[in-house]
């Protein structure tokens, strides 16, 4: 009885501090619960990137001994729903001082040494200082380097669709960040403002996401067949995690946005939500019955629907 009771709790806990659903946070434990005790790094880093993030460590202590002193885990594989298909292993690396350009011309071969060794998943994320996680992310991030898609480079023209460097990232790393090398993310001195991150998301939906709005309606008829159902999970799973972020200052899932969104959005766009949330579990593979309209313009739609009523959750 008192284990039963310890789960619940623990699953409780979980829910209240990732948004997931009961179901999808008694999932996680449970696979964490079953995971081996002896293996590298923390339970929470999914077997297939385990090899490279060894790997990748192993150089940093030869070629850049003592350099990085941090090392942490954002993004998908910290929300603990890494998809080897589609995501990488975002990670923050902390030290002392910004890489100098000797240090730069060694982790981009670092970098290259690892990515010929595995193919996937590729390695993707930011090196930073101590200093600058206390501190607000910078608006011109020059000081910060990023490793993206294959070259290290200041993290504003590191070719991200949208900047690492912002308020969600950061907040990412505190509440949800793995530890790989020193201190606990958790007890990390890291920057949060909740007015800084509901300005950065609703900016996201204004300028980012309404233009991907405006692009889906511009999808010749004849060519949305090509649509890939995963790209119909991002765009219709996306914009509700940016306006649950808005609602509660908490970064959360693709799969619990989706809850959120059944929860809170009127029931003209459940079928979409539905239909994201059944391909995203892997339950179906098509898209097709979600709507009875063109779907871009469907997609279009539910994402200027998202917009909209993210605005009005601030004006309220």
């Amino acid at each position: 009885m008192t284990a039963h009771k310890n789960r619940k709790r623990l699953v409780r806990a979980r829910a209240q501090r990732t948004g997931e659903s009961y179901t999808a946070a008694l999932q996680h434990l449970r696979s964490a619960q079953t995971e081996p005790v002896g293996v590298f790094g923390y339970p929470r880093v999914p077997h297939e990137g385990r090899s490279i993030l060894r790997r990748y460590q192993a150089l940093l202590d030869e070629q850049l001994p003592g350099r990085i002193g941090g090392l942490y885990l954002v993004g998908a594989v910290a929300l603990g729903e890494f998809d080897h298909r589609d995501d990488q292993l975002d990670f923050i690396a902390a030290s002392d001082a910004p890489l100098t350009e000797a240090d730069r011309t060694t982790c981009n071969a670092i970098h290259q040494m690892v990515q010929s060794e595995f193919a996937t998943p590729a390695l993707d994320g930011l090196y930073v200082t101590w200093e600058q996680l206390r501190a607000a992310p910078p608006r011109d991030p020059q000081t910060i380097m990023a490793w993206n898609d294959g070259r290290l480079a200041p993290a504003d023209v590191a070719g991200y669709p949208v900047s690492k460097v912002n308020p969600v990232t950061w907040t990412t790393l505190a509440q949800h960040g793995i530890t790989l090398r020193g201190l606990d993310a958790r007890e990390l001195p890291i920057h949060q403002d909740r007015a800084e991150l509901t300005a950065w998301n609703l900016r996201n939906l204004d300028t980012y996401w309404h233009s991907t709005a405006r692009m889906a309606r511009q999808i010749p008829l004849q060519a949305a067949a090509a649509f890939d159902a995963r790209k119909f999970v991002w765009a219709i799973l996306g914009p509700p995690r940016l306006h649950y972020t808005i609602s509660t200052g908490r970064i959360t899932t693709k799969d619990a946005a989706g809850e959120y969104a059944l929860a809170n959005f009127p029931s003209q766009w459940h079928g979409l939500i539905r239909a994201a949330i059944a391909i995203h579990r892997g339950d179906i593979s098509t898209f097709g019955a979600a709507t009875d309209d063109p779907f871009q313009f469907a997609i279009a739609d539910f994402i200027d629907f998202v917009v909209s009523d993210a605005r009005r959750v601030i004006d309220h």
